[in-house]
């Protein structure tokens, strides 16, 4: 199953892009309540819970794993093997080598040329920094209060999610490779906590207070709604993360359910 075939021809066809889920998680992996999960380019899955990780090869069979203390998210980046992000910065869980920064982060992407874009939440901010850790710019908008999660398209587009304040509504803003920002938009949900987009541009924003995956394209335009029961009648109980591959396979993290569920 091809991106343009879920994302295009299906519709076309008058059927729904996503069709059936499943647990994806194997005991094997030893992780016993998921809250991060992040998609590789290659079809590897990185899933984490407090002090633990590990990794999922493109058939969904583990394939390391790693006791970590402090693990908070995990980190795909695009030329380099799986990474997690902890309270030092980001660990790779080949050889356990941290990249350290100089201010708090939150999701974290790595660049093909090394580059790391990290989201600062105590400050605000996204932040640009070079291989070694040093910074190179820093990106903020005056609407972004309480950014909770960054998500970067294969063009280069920077998407923060953004929790909003008891003044102002959560909403996503999206600057472009260049670091300019260019929108932002609001759908009126009510807890979300973690964003991913896919190859063409749609942002996938979970929403924790309705248990559901909700599906945007570039325009901000809704394109579906998943959840709080899944195709295959799977119900949500306490979804955390989610990823989308590169074949917009979505990927959900349930710490109650104890695994991560798939939906294609």
């Amino acid at each position: 199953m091809t991106l343009i075939h879920r994302l295009i021809l299906r519709p076309l066809e008058g059927q729904a892009p996503w069709r059936r889920s499943r647990p994806y998680l194997p005991e094997q992996a030893g992780i016993g309540k998921p809250r991060g999960v992040a998609a590789g380019l290659d079809g590897e899955l990185l899933v984490t819970e407090p002090n633990r990780a590990a990794t999922l090869d493109a058939a969904g069979m583990p394939s390391s794993a790693r006791d970590l203390r402090g693990v908070v998210r995990p980190s795909h980046s695009a030329g380099e093997d799986a990474a997690v992000i902890t309270a030092d910065g980001v660990t790779r869980l080949a050889g356990l080598a941290t990249v350290s920064f100089t201010r708090p982060q939150g999701g974290a992407h790595q660049d093909g040329f090394g580059n790391w874009t990290v989201l600062s939440r105590r400050t605000a901010e996204v932040l640009r920094y070079d291989p070694a850790g040093r910074l190179l710019e820093t990106l903020r908008i005056g609407t972004m209060t309480q950014p909770i999660d960054l998500a970067v398209g294969e063009d280069g587009a920077i998407h923060v999610l953004d929790a909003g304040s008891r003044s102002q509504a959560p909403s996503v803003h999206r600057f472009n490779a260049d670091g300019r920002f260019e929108e932002s938009f609001r759908a009126g949900w009510k807890r979300p906590v973690a964003l991913d987009v896919d190859p063409f541009g749609n942002r996938y924003v979970l929403d924790a207070g309705t248990l559901q995956v909700l599906v945007y394209d570039p325009f901000a335009t809704p394109i579906a709604t998943i959840g709080p029961i899944l195709p295959s009648a799977q119900e949500l109980r306490a979804p955390e993360d989610v990823a989308v591959d590169a074949r917009a396979r979505i990927f959900i993290a349930d710490s109650r359910l104890g695994t991560v569920l798939v939906v294609e």
